[in-house]
């Protein structure tokens, strides 16, 4: 009973807001124009464009932001016209496998098995058949590897896979060429992403000409060397931890260069909408406690949560408590800042100084 009790409580703390759609004719929502505006929305969901359409209408609207280039703030836009981008981009099989084991452990890899499946059970399950698709989008019915993107020559970008993985900048240099070779020969078997809003191991087809300009790598901490490791890993195998560990950095690249107030409320902020774009709650599904579930599977507890939400503290160099971990009981990260202890959860909607030691103010 006490487990239900606690389970209920999670789910209730978590409730997703109402969205709200506007219905009056007005100028069409300009995803490349919010995507550039906003590094903080892009960082937390991606560059899909219903993702970027559906942020606007439920949270940036009400936070009087810009939709497209000279509207006023919290403009109203013409969904008609700016949900249409994503109804017919392709079904991404490699992306599909890689994001849902379960399918890929029953059903193989065959994009049109894959592609399928998606049709009869992925869309009313909420799946994504793309990187950045909003859950259970219309897909166009060839069983190909588009990610929707915007990468469809699906060329590797050695400028990204160095600013994303310092460890191999660290071991190779920065040659594009070397670069490009490390991904075919180890990156795409351990699940790094080859360009932006890539799937892990996704195919490429060639390299981009562009130049590799590494910055301020050096600033995030390494998966080896994460402070909370341990508890952080749980049952994880080392492909699926670098899978997480891929995902968080993403999500604190923007807030590097932050105080540290800023940097966990913008971490609280991403770890919301990252379940709320997606996400369920769950104790039961597999990796329902870790960043694996939280990150990847889109499946977790509060648990998996703060883990999540440890991790990408821990990226950026910040020890936390888990507080309540193994328990029965509402999880959260516990941070110091300067002699103040804050808390930081993403499924209390709560992130600041705490009231009195290890109390959260809404339990």
């Amino acid at each position: 009973m006490r487990k239900k009790i606690i389970a209920g409580f999670c789910i209730m703390l978590f409730g997703l807001h109402t969205m709200v759609i506007p219905t009056q004719a007005a100028p069409a929502f300009d995803p490349g124009y919010y995507a550039a505006t906003y590094p903080d929305v892009v960082a937390a969901l991606g560059t899909g464009q219903d993702v970027l359409l559906q942020h606007y209408l439920t949270y940036g609207m009400k936070e009087m932001r810009l939709p497209y280039q000279g509207a006023e703030p919290g403009a109203a836009v013409d969904t008609s016209k700016a949900g249409a981008a994503g109804a017919g981009i392709q079904f991404d099989a490699v992306y599909y496998a890689a994001t849902y084991p379960d399918v890929k452990a029953a059903l193989g890899t065959d994009p049109q098995k894959l592609l399928d499946h998606y049709l009869a059970y992925g869309m009313a399950e909420g799946r994504t058949p793309y990187a950045g698709a909003v859950p259970g989008s219309a897909v166009g019915t060839g069983a190909g590897t588009a990610t929707g993107s915007g990468n469809a020559a699906a060329k590797f970008d050695p400028n990204y896979y160095a600013n994303t993985y310092p460890d191999v900048v660290a071991a190779l240099g920065t040659d594009p060429g070397v670069l490009l070779n490390h991904y075919l020969s180890h990156g795409k078997a351990e699940g790094r992403t080859p360009y932006a809003g890539a799937a892990p191991g996704a195919a490429v087809e060639g390299i981009q000409d562009t130049v590799v300009n590494v910055q301020g790598t050096s600033q995030f901490v390494p998966v080896d060397q994460l402070a909370n490791l341990k508890s952080l890993r749980k049952k994880m195998t080392d492909e699926e931890l670098n899978a997480a560990y891929n995902v968080a950095l993403e999500i604190v690249k923007p807030y590097a260069e932050l105080t540290r107030e800023e940097q966990l409320q913008g971490i609280a902020y991403s770890m919301r909408m990252v379940f709320e774009y997606g996400g369920t709650y769950s104790m039961s599904e597999p990796h329902y406690n870790d960043p694996y579930g939280y990150l990847i599977l889109g499946s977790a507890s509060c648990a998996g949560c703060a883990r999540a939400t440890g991790l990408c503290l821990n990226i950026l160099g910040i020890p936390y408590e888990h507080v309540n971990e193994n328990q029965y009981s509402h999880q959260w990260c516990r941070v110091e800042i300067n002699g103040t202890y804050w808390i930081c959860d993403a499924f209390g909607l709560y992130c600041g100084p705490e009231p009195a030691p290890y109390a959260h103010p809404y339990l």
